[in-house]
C-alpha cells in the first residue's frame, strides 16, 4: 500500500543592508551604514491524499489530512559607535507536522520537528537569562502565565523535542490599571539553554463577573482601543555565550 504526500513550501527572505561607497554626502552618515535587516519566513503545508488504512495509530498517517507550519526569523543590527555593535535574532514558530508530527506521516517536513503548538511561541537562538516580565492585557485581561519549554538535549533522545516545561511566571490576578514589572533577583533570573521556547498563555474573561467589563453582551475582538483585547508580554533578556552560561550554571548549583 503506497499513500502519495504532496508538500508545498513558501518560502520569503529579504535583505536591507547599505555598504559605504566613495559618493560624498551631505549628511555626515548614512543611516544606512549603521543598521542591518536580515528576514525570514517559511510557509510549509503538507496534505495526505485518500487512501485505504486497514491499520491505524498514533505513529500512522491519516487519510485525506493537511496541516501547515510557520516560521518567521529576524536578524537585527545596529552599530552603537565605533567598535561596539548590537544584534537581534529572534525566532517565531507555530504549527503541526501531519498526525501532529508523528511517525511516518512527519518525516516530509523539516520545519515541522521544530514547532508544535497551536499558538505561536518564542525560540531562543542562544543561551539568555531573563532579568524582568510584565504582562499586557485591557480591561478582560485576566491572567498570563509565561513558561520556558527546554530542548532535549539528552544523547539517547529518538529526535528533538520538549524534555521538560516549566512554569516561569504566573500573574493570576491580572488588573489593566496596574501595569506592573516583575523583575528577577539575580540569584535566581532564569538561565535557559539556547533552542529554549518561550510560551506565553493569556486568558481573558468576557463574562458580567469581571466589574472591569466594559460591556459584556459585545463580541470583542483584537484591537488598540481599551474597549478592545490584546494580549502580549514584556520580557527583557540578555543573551550569553555559551562559556558564561555555563559558568553562572555552574555557580547555581554549588
Amino acid at each position: 500500500m503506497s499513500a502519495r504526500k504532496l508538500l508545498i513550501v513558501f518560502m520569503m527572505t529579504g535583505v536591507a543592508h547599505a555598504a559605504p561607497d566613495s559618493v560624498p554626502k551631505a549628511f555626515p552618515e548614512d543611516p544606512g551604514d549603521r543598521f542591518s535587516i536580515h528576514f525570514q519566513a517559511t510557509y510549509v503545508e503538507q496534505d495526505a491524499q485518500a487512501f485505504r488504512a486497514p491499520y491505524s495509530g498514533p505513529n500512522s498517517l491519516t487519510p485525506k489530512t493537511g496541516r501547515e507550519t510557520v516560521d518567521a526569523t529576524l536578524f537585527l543590527g545596529a552599530r552603537l559607535w565605533s567598535g561596539a555593535e548590537f544584534w537581534i535574532n529572534p525566532e517565531a514558530d507555530q504549527g503541526f507536522g501531519l498526525n501532529n508530527t508523528l511517525g511516518v506521516a512527519g518525516f516530509p517536513s523539516g520545519e515541522a520537528y521544530k514547532v508544535g503548538r497551536k499558538q505561536p511561541y518564542f525560540r531562543l537562538p542562544r543561551a539568555a537569562v531573563l532579568s524582568a516580565f510584565q504582562p499586557h492585557m485591557h480591561n478582560r485581561g485576566k491572567a498570563m502565565c509565561m513558561e520556558a519549554i527546554y530542548p532535549d538535549i539528552r544523547a539517547d533522545s529518538a529526535r528533538p523535542g520538549p524534555a521538560r516545561t516549566e512554569t516561569i511566571n504566573c500573574v493570576s490576578n491580572y488588573q489593566f490599571g496596574w501595569h506592573i514589572t516583575y523583575p528577577y533577583a539575580d540569584d535566581v533570573a532564569p538561565l535557559l539553554p539556547a533552542g529554549t521556547i518561550i510560551h506565553i498563555t493569556s486568558w481573558h474573561d468576557n463574562t458580567a463577573a469581571n466589574k472591569y467589563n466594559p460591556n459584556p453582551k459585545n463580541w470583542v475582538g483584537s484591537g488598540q482601543r481599551t474597549i478592545d483585547e490584546m494580549a502580549f508580554a514584556w520580557v527583557s533578556l540578555t543573551y550569553l555565550d555559551q562559556a558564561d552560561f555555563e559558568r553562572r550554571v555552574a555557580a547555581r548549583n554549588k
